[in-house]
C-alpha cells in the first residue's frame, strides 16, 4: 500500500473534523425570565435527564456542546419550562416567547407545523366569534360552539396522525405521536406503532402511553376504585380510601400549579361543590407532577374550599392511567368509578345531576 501524501492526510483530517464539528450545536436565545446568575438546564425531555447547564450572564444565554443524534430537551430555570425544541447538530435559535426554535431541519420543521396549527386554530376561533354574535338563544348557541368543538377535534387528530404518519422514523414524529395517541385504547397504540423503529417504541413517553392505556382500561366508569398512598409534603401518610368509598359521592381533581387548564377549570369545580356540598358531593384535589413548594404558592391565590394532597407526582396518574391533565373522577359512595376524564370533555354537571336526582 502507497503512503499517503501529506496533502491527503491534512485533507483527510480536515473531513473528519469536519464529521466530528457536524455533531456539534450551538443555542442561543433570550428571555425576560433570564437574568445574570440564573442556572439554566438542558433536560432530556423523554428520560428527563440532565443534559448540561449553564449560569447566564444575562438575559441572553448561549448554550454549546455536542450531540450524538438528534432529541427532544427541556429548557428549564428552576422548575420553569421556558422551551420545548429539538436538540440537533447546528445553530438552533429560541424564541421563548413564541415557543418555537429555527435553525436546523427537525425545528424549522416544526415550526412550519406549529404555524399551520395556529392558522387552524385562528380559523376556528373566527368561526366560533361569529357563532357567538348571532341572534340565538344561549342553548342554540352552546349546541353549535360544541358541535365546532366536535369538528375541531376530529381536525387536529386527523392533523396530528398525518404527521405522524410521515414522520415515524424521527422525534418529530414522536412528539406528535404523544398528542395523537391521549385517546387511543391499548390496542389501538400497539396497532398505530407498528412500522416505527425500535428507538420509538422503547420511549419512555410512549412506553408511559402503553401501560397508562392499560391502566385506564382497568379503571374505566362501571369498575372500583383502585387505592393509592401518598407521602405529602409534611411527612403524612394518605390514601384515597380516606376519602372514597366512605359512602359519598367524591369527585377528585388531578391537578398541577404550572397547569394553565387545570387552574382554568378551577372556577366550574367551585360552583359544582357549592351546588352539591349540602347534598354529600365532596371534593378532593391531587396535585401531580408538581414541586410542592409550587403547589402551595399556588393554593394561596386560588384559595380552594376542598381538601389538597400534594407531593402525589406519578403514583396515582399511573395507576389511573391519566397522560394529561386537568383530570377528573367522579366516585359513588360505593367507590365505583362513574365518570372520568378532562374537564370540558365530559359533562360533570351532568353527571352530577344524574347521581343527586336533580
Amino acid at each position: 500500500m502507497k503512503h499517503l501524501s501529506l496533502a491527503l492526510c491534512v485533507a483527510l483530517a480536515a473531513i473528519v473534523a469536519g464529521c466530528g464539528g457536524a455533531k456539534s450545536y450551538k443555542i442561543t436565545g433570550v428571555s425576560a425570565d433570564v437574568a445574570a446568575g440564573d442556572t439554566l438546564r438542558l433536560f432530556d425531555y423523554d428520560t428527563d435527564e440532565e443534559i448540561t447547564s449553564i449560569v447566564a450572564t444575562d438575559s441572553a444565554f448561549t448554550f454549546e456542546g455536542e450531540t450524538e443524534a438528534a432529541r427532544i430537551a427541556v429548557l428549564k430555570k428552576g422548575a420553569k419550562r421556558l422551551s420545548v425544541f429539538f436538540l440537533e447538530p447546528g445553530e438552533i435559535a429560541l424564541n421563548i416567547g413564541e415557543h418555537h426554535a429555527t435553525g436546523t431541519p427537525l425545528n424549522d420543521k416544526d415550526k412550519e407545523l406549529t404555524d399551520q396549527v395556529i392558522a387552524m386554530t385562528d380559523h376556528y376561533g373566527q368561526i366560533s366569534d361569529s357563532i357567538k354574535a348571532l341572534e340565538l338563544s344561549d342553548d342554540v348557541i352552546v349546541a353549535k360552539i360544541d358541535s365546532l368543538q366536535g369538528v375541531m377535534d376530529e381536525t387536529f387528530t386527523a392533523f396530528n396522525r398525518k404527521v405522524f404518519e410521515e414522520n415515524k422514523d424521527n422525534w418529530l414524529g414522536y412528539v406528535y405521536f404523544l398528542d395523537y395517541a391521549y385517546d387511543m385504547s391499548y390496542d389501538e397504540i400497539n396497532k398505530a406503532l407498528e412500522g416505527t423503529p425500535d428507538w420509538f417504541r422503547a420511549g419512555v413517553r410512549v412506553g408511559r402511553f402503553v401501560e397508562a392505556a392499560k391502566q385506564k382500561e382497568a379503571t374505566k366508569p362501571g369498575n372500583k376504585f383502585v387505592d393509592f398512598t401518598v407521602t405529602t409534603s409534611e411527612g403524612k401518610t394518605v390514601k384515597l380510601s380516606d376519602w372514597v368509598g366512605k359512602g359519598k359521592y367524591v369527585l377528585v381533581d388531578f391537578w398541577a400549579s404550572w397547569c394553565g387548564p387545570c387552574r382554568r377549570a378551577m372556577p366550574e369545580l367551585k360552583e359544582v361543590y357549592e351546588q352539591y356540598k349540602a347534598d354529600g358531593l365532596d371534593v378532593l384535589g391531587v396535585a401531580v407532577w408538581d414541586d410542592p413548594a409550587d403547589t402551595k404558592a399556588a393554593l394561596e391565590e386560588l384559595q380552594l374550599p376542598w381538601t389538597i394532597v400534594d407531593n402525589a407526582q406519578r403514583i396515582p396518574t399511573d395507576i389511573y392511567g391519566i397522560t394529561g391533565i386537568p383530570h377528573v373522577i367522579l366516585f359513588s359512595p360505593d367507590g365505583t368509578i362513574v365518570m372520568r376524564g378532562v374537564p370540558g370533555e365530559v359533562d360533570v354537571r351532568k353527571e352530577l345531576a344524574k347521581a343527586f336526582g336533580k
